[in-house]
């Protein structure tokens, strides 16, 4: 994502000189100050029999929309303008950390698109323009998720103002997280120099959308104890030759319906020897029940795949467990890790998952590896052509590809929405 000082403005002069006509608006008082859409969806005009009085009518309304929509073109430029300002005053300390302020006011955002946070939760500090697009957002991704549960969403804006002012909500949310974040530092040292002197540290405090979350386990409100522990196996062949066992609790089942578990989100392989498959599964078993944990898992199943793809060299997938959240995904390692039966397993071979290697066995990676890698391959590759496309050689070198600027621009947002694994990972608290 670019930074505003990146973002290329197109200065329009203004001639201060205007006649009583140009600056009589044409927009009806009743519909001053609604957006675009919502006027073109509530202005309707009847069909009158006189011919000359409907294209009168017409155009009052075509012209009365191109109004509001200069209007709402100038008020987002007018915030680029200020966003791109706002960060020329920054120091270069703030500068470097601005990147990682704007990933995380991207997060927010999709957090509360996906309904893991409530939009009401930014509501106060969110122009009408902002609530609106959100909740389009929101509205669209429920509906492809009936539809696709198990495929990634990627944002589509349909209007090129619906763009922008999401491009300039996250530009100015990520100063509101830079800002928080400043301060969590400060009141984080503080703390330090407390437990030096052997002062009772106080409580960090700061914006509730942004501050590390602090609790250990998540609120599965209306879950039972029995959720966590009732499994239920399917058998299945997804490649050719390559057949699995996929296991999952209730409490996965309730999750994944309800959008808040995304198959192939938030992951973690285990690259084990197939002898360990059994243990792990059952150790898997005890820590969902133990720890309350909302877990979906598969690993092959031996005597039915193919020889060839349990051979060590092979880069099938042995055994993977997917969870609703990060935190999950920790709590369920963090038990893991400590279990005698986990500590005996070696990896035999060197399996690359493209995401954080945690140790040697276990891999964490979130945001579709499958997706993501592809992503940075193309980002890093392509070469931009004279006539602004650009171009990339397919993962085998087979044929050359090409794509439009806009495509280019699609990949490095979905690329930059996408968490880095070892950072999340690390930077997740528990």
């Amino acid at each position: 994502m670019k930074s505003p000082e990146q973002q290329i403005n197109s200065n329009q002069e203004i001639d201060p000189v205007e006649s009583v006509e140009e600056k009589q608006s044409t927009i009806p008082p009743q519909y001053k100050g609604m957006l675009s859409e919502i006027v073109e969806e509530l202005w309707q005009n009847p069909i009158y029999i006189d011919e000359v009085k409907n294209k009168s009518e017409t155009e009052r309304r075509q012209n009365a929309l191109e109004e509001i929509k200069r209007t709402e073109q100038d008020r987002e430029a007018q915030k680029e303008e200020r966003l791109k300002q706002q960060y020329s005053g920054l120091s270069d300390e703030q500068k470097v950390k601005f990147p990682d302020a704007q990933k995380d006011a991207t997060k927010i955002l999709t957090e509360c698109i996906q309904g893991k946070k409530e939009i009401n939760d930014l509501s106060n500090d969110l122009s009408p323009e902002e609530s609106f697009v959100l909740q389009k957002l929101k509205t669209s991704y429920e509906n492809f998720k009936k539809d696709n549960p198990d495929k990634p969403f990627s944002f589509d804006f349909a209007k090129n103002i619906d763009k922008s002012v999401y491009n300039n909500l996250v530009q100015r949310l990520s100063f509101s997280v830079l800002e928080n974040k400043g301060k969590i530092d400060d009141q984080e040292k503080a703390n330090a120099i407390r437990e030096e002197l052997g002062i009772p540290k106080q409580k960090i405090q700061g914006d509730s959308l942004t501050t590390p979350e602090q609790n250990s386990q998540q609120n599965y409100g209306g879950l039972k104890d029995k959720d966590f522990e009732e499994f239920k196996v399917k058998n299945g062949e997804t490649d050719i030759g390559v057949f699995w066992y996929e296991y999952g609790n209730a409490a996965a089942k309730k999750l994944k319906e309800s959008g808040k578990l995304e198959w192939g989100k938030e992951r973690i392989y285990f690259d084990i020897p197939l002898e360990n498959m059994e243990e792990l599964r059952d150790l898997a078993f005890e820590l969902a029940k133990s720890e309350k944990i909302p877990i979906a898992f598969k690993h092959l199943d031996v005597q039915k795949t193919h020889q060839i793809d349990l051979k060590p060299e092979s880069e099938t997938t042995r055994f993977v467990a997917n969870f609703a959240s990060i935190e999950d995904a920790k709590r369920f390692y963090q038990a893991l890790q400590h279990r005698e039966e986990y500590k005996r397993i070696k990896s035999d071979r060197n399996l690359d998952y493209h995401g954080y290697n945690i140790d040697g066995v276990a891999h964490y990676a979130s945001g579709y590896r499958e997706k993501r890698e592809p992503l940075k391959r193309i980002i890093e590759t392509a070469q931009k052509n004279s006539d602004n496309t650009y171009s990339y050689y397919s993962a085998d070198g087979s044929k050359q590809i090409t794509i439009t600027e806009e495509q280019y621009s699609n990949f490095v947002n979905q690329f930059n929405t996408m968490p880095d694994p070892e950072e999340t990972w690390k930077k997740t608290n528990l």
